[in-house]
């Protein structure tokens, strides 16, 4: 029997038209899960830097991997926390500002197209001012890895061989502005349950547990579509033993967050109501 239980974690990005939090319970970490989930989807996914995923990519023609920037630069920050050496601290500050400058292009550029982001806009950005930038941090990498400046050891040498091999997938972004430069968005929706683990301890059964990811995955699609869940969920609720038979797409449709057939005041009133909600009230 398995010892340990995960719970997947799958969103879109963080501008997609409808977003989407879907929380799968699994009792383990194979590949084999993701496989199952998202056969027969094509195109890019981002993840982080566990190795299972490339099989995971591999196992559908027409998928692509999306590195995370976030990863690679939080190696060198470690890196930068424990080293002592001079000028080793002054290369890993070099490096972490190759990849700020790259952070701040994409935040410089959501603030500039807030409402009406262009993916095609976003990828000429992305190859006029990102891709040199990368370019540069990771000729740096290799110049390292090579022997043309001191040989680093420990963390920074362990960030360095990171950031080289998944140096192709995190590039893939800049030729697609679909896609992020991190993974972020997946991260920020597995917190809120992380918050509420101690709760998930009175799952006893596995099928309690995959309630609970439904129920989870409701909460946080309607929080990420500027829905109080609180709300939203009393409305669900009330409307849903009345659609027959439950089979019909169409009608569950309506339920959907992002449908227009709900009510103006499950809408929050500000990003802060969404964060607090108190599900209880």
């Amino acid at each position: 029997m398995c010892e340990y239980h995960y719970m997947w974690v799958y969103t879109t990005t963080k501008w997609n038209l409808h977003r989407i939090v879907i929380y799968d319970f699994k009792p383990g970490r194979c590949a084999k899960y993701p496989k199952e989930f998202l056969k027969g989807f094509t195109g890019k996914l981002h993840v982080d830097g566990c190795s299972g995923y490339k099989s995971v990519i591999d196992d559908e023609p027409g998928r692509d991997m999306c590195a995370c920037l976030t990863h690679i630069r939080r190696k060198f920050v470690v890196a930068l926390r424990v080293n002592t050496n001079s000028n080793e601290t002054k290369m890993l500050k070099r490096l972490i500002g190759l990849l700020d400058d790259a952070f701040r292009f994409e935040r410089e550029f959501e603030e500039q197209t807030v409402g009406e982001r262009n993916p095609e806009d976003a990828r000429k950005m992305r190859q006029e001012q990102t891709k040199p930038v990368l370019e540069k941090f990771f000729s740096i990498c290799q110049k390292i890895k090579d022997g043309n400046y001191t040989p680093p050891q420990g963390s920074f040498a362990k960030a360095v061989d990171y950031a080289l091999e998944h140096e192709t997938k995190a590039k893939t972004f800049l030729d697609d502005g679909n896609c992020d430069i991190d993974n972020n968005t997946v991260e920020n929706s597995i917190r809120p349950f992380v918050i509420c683990r101690k709760n998930s301890l009175f799952n006893f059964t596995e099928v309690g547990a995959e309630v609970s990811a439904g129920w989870l995955s409701i909460v946080q699609t309607a929080k990420v579509n500027g829905l109080n869940p609180g709300r939203y969920l009393k409305w669900v609720l009330s409307v849903l033993p009345s659609i027959r038979p439950k089979s019909n797409l169409d009608n569950l449709r309506k339920l959907l967050p992002w449908s227009p057939d709900v009510p103006a005041d499950c809408f929050a009133r500000d990003l802060e109501e969404i964060r607090t909600q108190n599900l209880d009230k």
